[in-house]
Order: C-alpha cells, then sequence, then structure tokens
C-alpha cells in the first residue's frame, strides 16, 4: 500500500476539518498512477463503511480499475436492498457496477434505465452500466425507446440514445437518430446521441465527424457535458486528439473550422484533467509534439496559430502551459511505474 493511500483514508477520517473534494481527487489521481490492487482494497474497505458521502465519488476510478466480481458483490451488498438503490442521490455505483460486468446488476439496471420514476442521474448512470452487457434480451425496449426521441426538442431520457449501438440492425434507426440530433434535440439533452454515434463505429463514424464541425450540436459546450461525450467518442472511435486536430487544419469551410476549435481546445483541457484514461491515449510528449511544438526554428504553424484565426489564442496559451507541465509529470513518473 503506498503513502498516499494512507494518507487518503487519513484525511477522509478526520474529524476537525471540511473535507475538500478537490484533494481527495488529488489523491485518487496519484494513487491510480502509482498505486496496486492493494491499495484498492483498502479504498473499498473505506467505501463500504461510509457509501453515501458526496466525495466517495473520487474513489470510484480507483474501484473500476482493479475491481472485480468479489468487489462489486460488496458493493451490491452496501449500496442496494432489495435491487433498489437505499439512496438514489448517489447512483454513480450503478455505472462502475456495469462496468465491473456483474450480472446480479443487469436488472437493476434495465428498471433504473427504463422506468419513468427514476431521476436523471440514476438513469444516466444506468444506461452507461448497461453499456456494458449484450442487452439481446431488451432489444426490442431500446429501440422502441430510441423511437420516441425522434425529432422532440426535449426528452427527459437523454442517455437512452446510447444504447443504439446495442441493435443489430441499427442502420436506420442510427440515421434517424443522426437526423433528430442534426435537427431538433436541444443540445441540453444530445449527449445520449453523441455518445450513442460514438458506439456504433464505422457506422456513426461519419455522423460523429459532423458533431465536431456542425454548431448545432455545441459539441464545445461544458455546461450541459457535451463535450465530454464527445471526448469518450475519440476513445471510442480510436481517433488521437492530434489527428483531430490535422483534420480541423485541413478545412477550407471557416464556420466549420471555427466550430471544430472550439471543441478541440475543450478537448484538451479534458485530457489534461483526465486521471483515468492517460494508459489509452496519445502520450502528453507526443500531444506537445504535434500540436505545440514550432515548425522551424522561425516559423510556429501551430494549433496556437490555428487559434488565433478564431481569437482563441489566449486560451491555447493556456493549454499550452498546462499540457507542458503534464509532459514533465509524464516523464518523471516513467522512472517510478513500469
Amino acid at each position: 500500500m503506498t503513502n498516499t493511500t494512507k494518507e487518503l483514508i487519513s484525511y477522509l477520517t478526520q474529524k476537525k476539518n471540511k473535507i475538500d473534494y478537490t484533494i481527495v481527487s488529488a489523491y485518487s489521481y496519484s494513487i491510480l498512477k502509482c498505486g496496486t490492487k492493494l491499495d484498492a482494497d483498502i479504498i473499498l474497505e473505506y467505501f463500504i463503511s461510509e457509501p453515501f458521502k458526496f466525495q466517495n465519488i473520487y474513489l470510484l476510478s480507483i474501484l473500476e480499475k482493479w475491481g472485480d466480481a468479489v468487489y462489486a458483490e460488496k458493493i451490491i451488498d452496501t449500496c442496494l436492498k432489495n435491487d433498489r438503490l437505499i439512496d438514489p442521490e448517489h447512483s454513480e455505483v450503478l455505472e462502475l457496477l456495469g462496468k465491473l460486468n456483474c450480472s446480479r446488476i443487469e436488472p437493476v439496471l434495465i428498471h433504473y434505465a427504463f422506468n419513468a420514476k427514476t431521476n436523471y442521474y440514476a438513469h444516466k448512470y444506468a444506461v452507461l452500466g448497461l453499456l456494458n452487457f449484450d442487452c439481446k434480451k431488451i432489444e426490442n425496449l431500446i429501440q422502441e425507446r430510441i423511437s420516441a426521441t425522434f425529432d422532440k426538442g426535449f426528452f427527459e431520457d437523454e442517455f437512452t440514445p446510447a444504447l443504439v449501438c446495442k441493435l443489430s440492425n441499427r442502420k436506420d434507426v442510427l440515421l434517424k437518430l443522426y437526423k433528430s440530433g442534426r435537427t431538433q434535440c436541444s443540445s441540453d439533452c444530445n449527449s445520449g446521441i453523441i455518445l450513442g454515434l460514438s458506439l456504433c463505429g464505422k457506422e456513426g463514424l461519419q455522423y460523429f465527424w459532423d458533431v465536431i464541425y456542425n454548431d448545432f450540436w455545441e459539441a464545445s459546450s461544458t455546461g450541459t457535458g457535451n463535450v465530454w461525450f464527445v471526448y469518450q467518442g475519440l476513445i471510442n472511435l480510436n481517433i488521437s486528439i492530434s489527428e483531430l486536430y490535422l483534420d480541423i487544419k485541413k478545412k477550407t469551410n471557416l464556420t466549420e473550422q471555427n466550430n471544430a476549435v472550439e471543441v478541440l481546445l475543450e478537448l484538451i483541457d479534458i485530457r489534461i484533467t483526465d486521471h483515468y484514461s492517460n494508459d489509452i491515449l496519445e502520450s502528453f510528449t507526443d500531444l506537445y509534439s504535434k500540436l505545440f511544438s514550432w515548425e522551424t526554428e522561425n516559423i510556429s504553424n501551430n494549433i496556437v496559430d490555428l487559434a488565433q484565426k478564431f481569437e482563441l489564442e489566449t486560451k491555447a496559451y493556456a493549454l499550452e502551459k498546462l499540457v507542458e507541465l503534464q509532459m514533465r509529470e509524464e516523464i518523471l513518473l516513467k522512472n517510478y511505474t513500469k
């Protein structure tokens, strides 16, 4: 067990000071980078002793990284009773249990994903959990519920469209979903559509590119969370941020390019703060080299220049400094991690 885990548990269990979630997040990041399953075992024991504290959301990525069927059973026994959440306000565990692929949780996820009385977050995390199952026995239900969202400006079950990837014959449904998202659906409830397009592989790829370039999607929005699901889409479709940058540079339509640059800068910001996906994304060294390095000693021709076309260079400069810091940390950690 690392000293960081000992310090985190001590911090979480101390009584005299208010717990700051930013500090918890920083400790969790360190454990994700340098910890082992032994650290996760300790975190699990703390979690099941205090399952309904707000700051525990920052521990879930640790449980996901090293979790197994034993973890899942303990979490279910702690957080659920009679196959229902003890505290529906702490529904994030639904996604975690789905990722741990515990078969016992599948009917629970189906309930919260499709029950009209489910609150927004329980619906969201239940759908995200269901993405880890084949869902064959509920294909008809999925298609029916997705179809009910077509041509609506707003609908409460925002993440149902993400399950389009579970349909055996999804071509027509996918096209209608894309058209609905591009012309009718409010950016307040299109995150599930964006995620669903990216989960359909080659079938959804052309539609996903439109999300980035067409301003109707408002894909750069942080307030609605859209850009987070664009980021997840890049991972799902194996598109690196540097590949996206090169594609944007080739665009001749300035409106589309402007939209995409706004998205790109937000994606870089997420990449900097993404503690969990580092191992499956391009390194910060590569990211810095391909986006911020100068073309020659005297000519920059990099992302800052591209951002400057749309008066976004201040943000680009700020991101450059942050990427540089992450690159230094990344290189330093190579001395201590395998």
